[in-house]
């Protein structure tokens, strides 16, 4: 059975391994309502733009983690979405 403790180092997992991929996720956490939230996104140079544009879309839209099954929801459905990232 997972923890918001287990929940937690996931994400922390996911932060520390996006600083060698070019497609990258960012994690949204919130305690207050319980919910958690994932954005996949990319940046790229843009030559007409003459900047860098960073391109992203929804990826994990709140899952509500205000019970012990809640917890487990949010914890499989990150891993299931990043396993190839973390070991």
């Amino acid at each position: 059975m997972k923890t918001i403790t287990d929940l937690l180092e996931l994400i922390i997992k996911i932060e520390q391994t996006n600083k060698n991929y070019l497609i990258q996720f960012q994690v949204k956490l919130d305690l207050g309502y319980k919910r958690i939230s994932m954005r996949t996104f990319s940046e790229y140079y843009d030559d007409e733009k003459d900047e860098m544009v960073q391109y992203g879309y929804e990826d994990i839209d709140d899952i509500k983690f205000d019970s012990p099954e809640g917890i487990q929801v949010a914890y499989w459905t990150l891993l299931n979405r990043v396993k190839d990232r973390v070991k």
